[in-house]
């Protein structure tokens, strides 16, 4: 594949997140998706969680606090 120069690229990020395999009934906002059992912030499998590895910033993992 080439991607000519000042092409721009963007990454689906609607898709892996709406996954029903990954992410049951995706349409439906649950903020408990990433807690775990005492409430707090659990990182996701980064592949299926795109939203912060791609672009200028990448972000090459999500740390757990």
């Amino acid at each position: 594949m080439n991607i000519f120069v000042g092409t721009s690229v963007y990454a689906n990020v609607w898709g892996p997140l709406h996954d029903p395999e990954v992410y049951p009934e995706p349409e439906k906002f649950k903020a408990d998706r990433f807690l775990d059992d005492r409430g707090n912030f659990c990182s996701p499998d980064p592949k299926y969680f795109p939203v912060f590895s791609a672009g200028k910033r990448l972000k090459t993992k999500v740390v757990n606090p």
